[in-house]
Order: C-alpha cells, then structure tokens, then sequence
C-alpha cells in the first residue's frame, strides 16, 4: 500500500504507507469505521446489525479501514478558549485523493435500495505511530462529506470528510420535557442520565461530582444542560482522543498529576522542546473583577479586586441561573471566577510546535500531551523573559505534506490552582522582564 500526495491537478505523488506529513519516521492513519455492504434487505441490515444477512444479530462495532493511503491532508481541532468555558465538540477535516469514487457516498446513488456504507454517521479515526508508538489524535463521527471534481488532464476526484467528536452526539439532541426530577443528586450523576437520555453509548468516564444539584425535567439541549452542570460544578466535559467522553469534576480538576504536575518544557535551549510560534496576549477581552453569581431563586452573592478595578476600570462577569442547591456555593464560584479573570490582562494564548523540527523523542512528548495538562514554557529574549506555567485548553493539529504543527491554547496554571497571582507565581518576581 502506498501514500500519495496531490501536487496539483491530475498529478498523485505515491510515498510510503501511512506517510502524508513531512517526517520520514512518523506515521499519519487515518481510518474509516463502516460495515460491510451486504445485500439490501434494509437499512438496519446494512448500516449496523447484520450486514445484509438473514440474521438479525449484533456483529459488533464496525471494522475500521485505513484510508491513510490517499489522504493529502489533516485538520483538527479539540478544546475551549479558557478555563470556566465549556468544550465546544471537536472537528476533524480529512482532504482524500479518490480517482475511483471508492469512499464516495453517491457511488452507491443510482440504487436507492442500496444504504452505502460510507455516508454521514460513521466512525472516524486518526491516530500517529512514531518509533513503533501509537498515539490517537482524534476519534468521533463523520458528519458530512463533499465531493469536489478539479479540472486537468485528467479530471481529479476529491473528497473531503468534516467529522465531530462524540460530545457532538449531546449537541444534536434536544430533551423532551419529563417529570422534574433529580432534586440533589451530584453533578456527576447529572451528566450521566443527560447522556443515557441522549442515547449516548460510547465509552465515558465520570466523576462522581461535589455539588448537589435541583431537579431539571431535562427539556433542554443535552449538550447546554450538561454545560449548566459543569458551571454549576466548576468542572469539565470534553470528548478525549481516545474517544472518551471525560467529566472531571471540581476535585478531579486540580487533583490528576497531568494537572498539576509540568509535563512538557518548551523553550529555546536544550532539552527544551522548541517551539516555532509563541503569542504573548495584553488585552482586556478575558479580564473580570466583578463578579456576581446566585443559583435560580436564590440571592447574589458579589465580589471584587479593588485593585484590578482601580487598573482596568470595573468588568463585571454574572450568572444567575446556575442550579446549586446550597446557596452558599455562589460564593465559591464567584471567588473563583475572580481569581482566575481579575489579573488575564497579560496571557500567553498559543504555543505553535512544528513537528518537523523537533527530535523523535520530543515528537513523542508532544503527542502525549492532553487536554488540561499542565506545561512550562520559557522565553528570552532582548528586554522580554517569561517563565510560565500552563494549563492546555485547546490542541489542534494540521497536517499538509509539507508541514505538520501542534498548536496550544493554553491560560496561566497558577491562576487555575490558585497558587497565586501574575505577580506572585508568575511574572514579575524575577520571571516577566529583566
């Protein structure tokens, strides 16, 4: 089997199997999930239980075939902007080569008894193998895909597959109103029976959760419900690149070691993985020294910096309709959306790594590293050093045959686990400036 790259119209360079980047030693998979077409009996027989036979069994979770080959290039994008936000699902964009119509969903149109196996709805996979080492990238399910014909010698069929995460599934699906129920369960508890009430069967792990909640009738979009129960919870719900659906919550978040513990230095000396582009942000756009929050029904509970106000004027942050049972949590969660936002005037919001010019060792730190985790980065230079610490909201990576980058959105870790402030832990004692 070979890899290919389009060079231009008409013109498909073969390379190595599982090769589409630029790194000689790395490779790029990528694989489609569907079943076997069988005879068309019904839609069920070929699309999920028995291929088209007379049995209506379950033939269990659909093989996965490598489309690697003809892949020409790569995009995906997994996280959220900053602490306290929600993850919004993440996408995956695959460009393919295919001369043959062989993964086109119309190849099968002229037969409307026919329910092709490649369409919308299937398993989508992307995974990198460095040294021997696999290292899953992305993993959810196709939600389009478009044919595209470029004209040439010969015409050239393209196509393009735009897939979603699994927490794409709890967007899709909008609750119908049932009895009030599920006065004080933990917020754990929620997110699960917000799942199971979507339908959602794939792998998950759960926190047990911290905070009692107020029944919900659960009539409601099951991805903005379960947001409400993270802001609610100061916890997090994101799809992994394993394809897990993870719920950390406020416990969970500053309790795994990948959280608190650095697990990757960036930087310009060695043995500093070196990175290709760092964004140093000074803005007011995230900064909030206002905050007032109360759950429904209950009273506001409001707090202040005195300081960042006489700085940067008063910015005020409020939620009134978050769903505690105890009143007392507002202030909790007002105190901490304050210690997070009063001092982001000054931010490191990216952190570019081109994959190609690092070691094979340091590729392998890199694609190790996961939502939430926390890393250092350094900078020096004339008039400008910055030492700090970070905690990664956002990673996406875009794969093309001449380029391969990771990018980082990331929000101070200190901040985040309430070691201290900009001035105490991370910059002008000794770190931000000469």
């Amino acid at each position: 089997m070979t890899a290919g790259v389009l060079e231009a119209p008409g013109t498909f360079v073969e390379g190595p199997a599982g090769r589409i980047g630029p790194i000689e030693d790395v490779e790029v998979h990528i694989g489609l999930g569907y079943y076997a077409e069988g005879t068309p009996v019904a839609r069920w027989d070929e699309a999920q239980w028995d291929g088209g036979t007379t049995t209506d069994e379950w033939q269990g979770a659909p093989p996965v075939e490598d489309i690697s080959c003809n892949v020409t290039n790569v995009k995906i994008e997994r996280g959220r902007d900053d602490p306290l936000e929600r993850f919004r699902p993440g996408t995956a964009t695959i460009g393919v080569y295919d001369p043959t119509g062989r993964w086109s969903p119309w190849r099968t149109a002229f037969d409307p008894s026919v329910y092709s196996t490649v369409r919308p709805g299937i398993d989508l996979i992307v995974w990198i193998v460095v040294d021997g080492v696999r290292y899953n990238r992305f993993a959810g399910l196709v939600d389009s895909i478009d044919d595209a014909f470029e004209p040439g010698e010969s015409e050239v069929h393209l196509l393009t597959f735009h897939a979603n995460d699994y927490l794409s599934l709890l967007a899709a699906f909008d609750g119908v109103e049932q009895a009030s129920q599920g006065a004080g369960e933990l917020s754990g508890a929620r997110v699960a029976r917000i799942a199971n009430n979507a339908g959602f069967t794939f792998p998950r792990v759960f926190d047990e959760g911290t905070i009692a909640l107020q029944p919900t009738t659960l009539a409601q979009n099951a991805l903005d419900e379960s947001g409400l129960v993270c802001d609610t919870e100061l916890g997090a719900l994101f799809s992994d690149r394993d394809g897990n659906l993870i719920f950390r919550d406020r416990n969970g978040m500053i309790t795994d070691e990948h959280y608190t513990d650095v697990q990757a230095i960036f930087g310009e000396v060695e043995p500093e993985i070196c990175y290709s582009g760092i964004t140093l942000e000074t803005d007011l756009n995230k900064l909030k020294n206002i905050v007032s929050i109360s759950n429904v029904g209950g009273t506001a509970v409001t707090v202040t910096d005195s300081t960042s106000i006489s700085l940067y004027q008063p910015r005020t942050f409020r939620r009134f309709d978050l769903i505690h049972v105890d009143g007392a949590q507002s202030a909790i969660i007002a105190q901490r959306h304050l210690d997070f936002y009063a001092y982001a005037a000054s931010r490191i919001g990216e952190l570019d790594v081109d994959l190609a010019t690092i070691t094979s060792e340091q590729r392998s730190e890199v694609l190790q590293l996961g939502m939430l985790w926390r890393i250092q980065v350094r900078r020096r230079t004339l008039g400008v050093q910055v030492v700090a610490d970070l905690q990664i909201q956002g990673i996406a990576d875009e794969i093309t045959p001449e380029r391969w980058t990771v990018a980082f959105r990331t929000f101070d870790a200190d901040a985040i686990y309430q070691v201290g402030r900009w001035d105490v832990a991370g910059w002008d004692d000794g770190l931000w400036g000469y």
